[in-house]
């Protein structure tokens, strides 16, 4: 039995949801086949290979991407996973929008907070 689901998200950016993943420690893999239960597949756009759970793909959806993948006994649930992603995708697409601007650039590190936040400087 296959427990595959998606989250629709609203990131459009796959350069962006690469690197986001890459700040939160996830290796990626371009293009290839996720696997789940009993051997399922699901092709993705980016694949996180994880030791001991099954596979999540980032999946080309119309305009944006989703998430898909069998979630039976991991170690992150769904909802959790996707947070995180949207969190760290917005820090990362805001640094790139900034930096593509002539007006503003990034102050130093992106800063996070006790409370989960995180805080981009920047000037003008």
């Amino acid at each position: 039995m296959s427990h595959i689901t998606s989250v629709q998200t609203k990131m459009n950016d796959i350069v962006c949801i690469k690197k986001a993943l890459e700040n939160l420690g996830y290796n990626c893999e371009e293009s290839t086949v996720a696997y789940g239960h009993a051997k399922s597949k699901i092709q993705g756009e980016l694949v996180v290979r994880r030791h001991g759970f099954f596979d999540i793909a980032i999946v080309k959806d119309d305009d944006n991407y989703k998430i898909t993948a069998d979630w039976w006994k991991s170690d992150i649930s769904e909802k959790d996973f996707a947070e995180q992603l949207a969190q760290e995708y917005t820090v990362v697409k805001i640094e790139k929008e900034i930096n593509n601007s002539n007006k503003f650039r990034v102050i130093g590190n992106v800063e996070k907070l006790a409370d989960g936040t995180q805080r981009i400087r920047i000037t003008y």
